[in-house]
């Protein structure tokens, strides 16, 4: 399409438009104006359909619909049950139109896109470590088969979505076939 977009550290998604080299500048609404008052968009995806999936620092998992042009929001909500479990977006993968995976501070979500409901599904690792949920990189196995998260000091994790379940990689001092 010619359109490349851009976060900034000022809560904007830019457009550039390399065949005119135009730029357009869409701010985003900020919350919780006590703490992070600044969306810092981590990463953007292109879904299937053309909207934009944003990965905020502090403000969530934002939608941007091309068609109108306007910002639809996902944040946490301690009151919502099925709700992001973190306003802290690291990285959106689309299974499909119908499906996101988004990793977070507070563990991995599954979204369901036609409701906007959330499941969410964390690592009970190393008690007391603040980290095991911390998941940064998300690789998805060949054939949509398990995902490959990283962390923040604990390892790397395997999540299989068949079965919900996690297996933990870890570096040991005492085993030399461990990670290093």
């Amino acid at each position: 399409s010619g359109l490349l977009w851009f976060g900034n550290n000022s809560g904007e998604l830019i457009k550039l438009d390399r065949k005119t080299n135009e730029t357009t500048a869409y701010k985003i609404d900020v919350i919780n104006p006590g703490g992070i008052n600044y969306p810092i968009i981590m990463y953007i995806t292109e879904a299937h359909q053309g909207d934009l999936w944003l990965g905020t620092w502090g403000q969530g998992l934002i939608k941007f619909e091309m068609k109108n042009e306007r910002f639809v929001y996902y944040r946490r909500d301690k009151n919502k049950s099925q709700g992001i479990s973190s306003n802290f977006v690291f990285q959106v993968f689309e299974e499909s139109p119908a499906t996101l995976w988004i990793t977070t501070s507070r563990g991995l979500n599954k979204m369901n896109t036609a409701d906007g409901t959330f499941s969410v599904y964390k690592y009970e690792g190393k008690p007391g470590h603040h980290g095991f949920n911390w998941f940064y990189p998300l690789h998805r196995g060949q054939s949509g088969g398990v995902f490959w998260l990283g962390t923040d000091g604990d390892g790397f994790h395997k999540f299989n979505p068949e079965d919900l379940q996690f297996k933990s990689y870890r570096f040991d001092k005492n085993d030399p076939t461990s990670i290093s």
